[in-house]
């Protein structure tokens, strides 16, 4: 059995490696708003069929490291000190709204169901 910190941080290195390789093909903030909503779907799907040492390594490492939730916290927070209050609340809104979609369209494709249908 390996143990749980070692599944975590394999899965974690890789995760952030894939943020590198994204970051760098998409710059900005857009490229924050990619891995969130990227990693909220298969962190969606992930909660459907993997428990165990596969959501360990995959659900807390991979998609744990891959998104960055804190660079979203960043820009909201620099947006408000600037006293841009609705670019902040759209920003930081919009994001939050898009990675719950996100969940639930990965959860959705996990459960076999006509995502593309039903859109």
């Amino acid at each position: 059995m390996i143990p749980a910190p070692l599944l975590v941080g394999v899965g974690g290195l890789v995760g952030a490696l894939c943020r590198f390789v994204v970051d760098a093909a998409v710059t900005g903030e857009r490229g924050t708003v990619v891995v969130n909503v990227a990693g909220s779907v298969a962190l969606g799907g992930l909660s459907v069929v993997a428990d165990g040492a596969v959501g360990l390594a995959l659900g807390t490492g991979f998609c744990g490291a891959f998104t960055t939730f804190s660079s979203l916290a960043v820009v909201v927070a620099e947006r408000v000190e600037r006293g841009a209050y609705l670019a902040a609340a759209r920003y930081g809104g919009g994001i939050l709204a898009l990675a719950l979609f996100g969940v639930a369209l990965g959860r959705g494709i996990a459960l076999g169901w006509d995502v593309v249908g039903a859109l």
